[in-house]
């Protein structure tokens, strides 16, 4: 509570007068808040822009192993608004560069400032920003999709001619709008942050009682103006002002979100984040909008449009990797198992089975045996392939049931250190010999609680990887098996229904963090109610 209305007074002081409390530094204006692996790229008249590595898989050597996230938000029942363009939805990412810590992307750490907007715009030095104040650093808004795709294109003609572009081999990178699925997997953390966290509404925080204001900037907090990047807390890949501040740009045209994918319709463009005059409590890391690239006869160009800028390369660099990229992709067949789904397996049999009774094949005896002896050793495959399934759902249940216990015994464990601190810190008012003991258990109590929260967060993460893992149904399959393995333990099968439910329930709640952890906290000790 204490630091809520701290940040509540921070953030009102600066609403009032954003610069008052910044000592702006010219020189500096490009990236206000550095850090040591930023990467730093050269724009037309001296001016600078900073981007982020966003890694996709970690180590991974294959380009055509991409990265599979959910997009989107769980659609409460009192607000279905959201359905048309926030419902969850299944997207795939890749890095187009590579290092020895495995794919990566770049995108901006901040929104396109005007003065590097100036910049890459100027037809010659004369129309080179001469100085660079308070104003000229703020997000480029008024933007059209049209300007946004100029920005880039102008950017790209300079970028191919400097000696400091990136590069993958010998290919200078070019720049470009980010692609939605790139902005959204950036926006909730990448690999930076755990599954659960990944999920949630907004950025990570340490602090536990963070609210929406420490991240963005709000139609609450920044009084009807804009303000300089980079003043408010970053995510966990060090990109500011993800949410709010200006209402970005991105590459894709609008589609409607349903049940797990994206509509065939294509529409008008989309800005993703809000804006500085968004409602707060509406926004997330799902925030999309359509937008009509044309309004009143113009183009349409909203007071609080900006954009935020990626550099790329292409797919496939030379016919070398083109080649290499073919070869995997034909080994992959033309379907593949997701582990959810007996679909691909189902497939096969069936036209197996539809080979088995074409009269040209019934006719040959040799291609009758192969057959058969090609079935059965399929049937073997895939028996053993679901044995391997079965087994590891059945791992997640009763890891499940054994976290949910430990929630239990930590809960208590604060629960008696707060009463043992307590309890001394009144004696220590009568007798000072008791107040050693009071602070001890107070830190005690402070360090179980640190270890109640990482536990939860934990038993989050198992509920979202063991739900974008397996079918759901498979584990109420699994569940009488489970329970003979324990044996005579009641609470511990107790915990693995407990477990079993919240992995039903996963999909469905809000994706607000610190209000899961709590509801997964009380689920598992509701058993001693």
């Amino acid at each position: 509570m204490k630091f809520k209305q701290l940040s509540f007074l921070a953030l009102a002081f600066l609403s009032f007068d954003c610069f008052a409390s910044y000592n702006f530094d010219p020189a500096k204006a490009f990236n206000p808040m550095p850090d040591k692996d930023d990467l730093i790229v050269s724009l037309p008249c001296d001016q600078k822009m900073v981007f982020r590595k966003v890694y996709t898989i970690a180590h991974d050597k294959s380009k055509i192993t991409d990265k599979e996230f959910a997009a989107g938000t769980n659609i409460a029942d009192d607000d279905h608004s959201l359905a048309v363009s926030q419902m969850k939805n299944k997207q795939y990412i890749q890095g187009s560069f590579k290092d020895d810590q495995g794919y990566y992307y770049l995108v901006g750490k901040y929104e396109l400032m005007s003065f590097q907007y100036d910049a890459i715009m100027a037809t010659s030095n004369e129309q080179c920003p001469k100085e660079i104040d308070e104003e000229s650093a703020l997000p480029k808004v008024n933007l059209s999709w049209f300007d946004a795709i100029d920005v880039t294109r102008k950017l790209s003609e300079f970028l191919q001619k400097n000696n400091d572009t990136p590069k993958m081999g010998n290919v200078k990178a070019y720049a470009r709008l980010l692609s939605e699925s790139e902005w959204e997997y950036a926006a909730r953390g990448g690999l930076a942050v755990s599954d659960s966290e990944f999920d949630q509404k907004y950025p990570t925080s340490k602090d536990q009682d963070a609210t929406i204001d420490l991240f963005a900037w709000t139609q609450k907090s920044s009084k009807g103006h804009l303000h300089i990047p980079g003043m408010l807390e970053p995510n966990a890949l060090k990109l500011y002002d993800m949410l709010g501040n200006a209402d970005e740009i991105v590459l894709d045209s609008f589609r409607a979100t349903r049940s797990g994918r994206l509509h065939g319709q294509t529409g008008g463009f989309i800005t993703r984040g809000g804006g500085y005059t968004s409602n707060g409590n509406k926004l997330s890391n799902s925030t999309r909008t359509e937008r009509n690239l044309y309004s009143h006869n113009k183009e349409n160009r909203g007071k609080d449009f900006g954009t935020r800028l990626t550099l790329s390369v292409p797919v496939a660099i030379d016919l070398n990797e083109q080649k290499s990229m073919a070869e995997e992709i034909l080994k992959l067949g033309t379907s593949e198992n997701t582990g959810k789904a007996d679909g691909a397996k189902d497939d096969s049999m069936r036209r197996l089975a539809e080979l088995k009774a074409n009269e040209a094949i019934k006719n040959s005896e040799e291609l009758t045996r192969q057959l058969a002896d090609l079935q059965d050793q399929m049937i073997n495959a895939n028996t053993e392939r679901d044995e391997m399934r079965d087994i590891g759902v059945q791992t997640v249940l009763r890891t499940g049931g054994f976290l949910c216990r430990n929630l239990v015994q930590e809960k208590q464990l604060v629960a008696l250190f707060d009463g043992y601190a307590k309890t001394f810190a009144e004696a220590c008012e009568e007798d000072e010999s008791y107040c050693t003991l009071g602070k001890i258990f107070a830190e005690q109590k402070e360090n179980t609680d640190h270890n109640l929260s990482a536990l939860a967060k934990f038993f989050g993460d198992s509920l979202a990887v063991a739900t974008r893992t397996y079918d759901l149904k498979l584990f109420s399959e699994q569940l009488e098996t489970v329970k003979q393995g324990i044996g005579d333990s009641k609470a511990m099968k107790t915990f693995v229904d407990i477990y079993l439910n919240e992995l039903k329930a996963y999909p469905k709640l809000d994706q607000d963090q610190e209000k899961n952890q709590q509801r997964w906290i009380n689920k598992c000790y509701e058993i001693l109610k």
